[in-house]
Formats: C-alpha cells, sequence, structure tokens
C-alpha cells in the first residue's frame, strides 16, 4: 500500500523581533503587530541549512512516532522554497545522506510553489481524492469534496 504514515515540523530555535524590525522600517509597533499578527518570527541560524531544518524534523517525527525505523522509509518528500545552497544536489538527497537512509530511497524536492500536479487525499473520505498543483494547495485551497467546489 502506498500512503504517507508520518509527517512532522521542526521550528528553529533563533528568534527575530518584529517590534525591532518596525524601528528599522520606522513603522509603529502597533502597525506591525496589527498587520503581521505576531510579535517575533522563527529564523534558522547562520550556517543552519533547510536540510538541517528537515533532520530536525525527522526527529520530532521518531519523538512523536517511535516506531518508525529508518529501514522502512521508502520514499523522503522535502517542500520548500528555500533548498540548501543554490539548489543541487536537491535538498532531499542532501536530507537522505544526513539521515543515513538507503541510496534506494526515492528522494524528490517540491518547490513550494510549484505548478507539478499531485495527488491528494481527504481524510474525512475514502472517495476524496483530486489532483491539483501544489501552489493551489499551499495558497489554501483544501478539498473539493468538503468544500463542494471543482
Amino acid at each position: 500500500m502506498v500512503g504517507i504514515k508520518a509527517i512532522a515540523s521542526y521550528i528553529p530555535e533563533r528568534r527575530v523581533s518584529n517590534v525591532d524590525r518596525a524601528e528599522e522600517v520606522g513603522k509603529e509597533v502597533d502597525f506591525i503587530t496589527g498587520k503581521v499578527g505576531f510579535t517575533s518570527l522563527q529564523r534558522k541560524s547562520d550556517g543552519e541549512e533547510t536540510s538541517d531544518l528537515c533532520v530536525g524534523a525527522f526527529d520530532a517525527l521518531l519523538k512523536k512516532q517511535p516506531d518508525v525505523k529508518r529501514e522502512d522509509i521508502d520514499c523522503l518528500i522535502v517542500v520548500t522554497q528555500n533548498p540548501d545552497g543554490f539548489g543541487l544536489p536537491h535538498t532531499s538527497a542532501i536530507v537522505q545522506h544526513k539521515l543515513g537512509l538507503s541510496e534506494n530511497v526515492a528522494a524528490f524536492d517540491v518547490s513550494l510553489g510549484s505548478n507539478k500536479n499531485v495527488w491528494w487525499k481527504c481524510n474525512k473520505g475514502e472517495d476524496h481524492e483530486w489532483k491539483t498543483t501544489v501552489v493551489n494547495r499551499s495558497s489554501g485551497r483544501d478539498c473539493p469534496f468538503c468544500t463542494l467546489t471543482p
């Protein structure tokens, strides 16, 4: 059976203050917090790459689901707008190496704004499967069966 058995995320420790940034751009703090909605945001540290964030997400996944074993992984998908370096080698290949996954694991990158068509499956119904682009899903388009729109 083909399917996604686990998903995890990782948020870097470093924070950047939006309050400090308000002063840098000559705006009032109320303007920034009203428009942005939060007073700080996470940023990766100097020297930290997207692949390092992926390794952090994998570590989080193992904590959440300790029954997941590296040798059981058949496919690794990295979805990002910000690949390591200049994008070559692909970030997924770097993550595959850092995690010590088999060379037989299918590893590929999908750009967050990609126009690649992907099959999606909603968890609310067995028949809720549809094909659309990554950019449509990342911009908030949900299951057409649940929202009753094509």
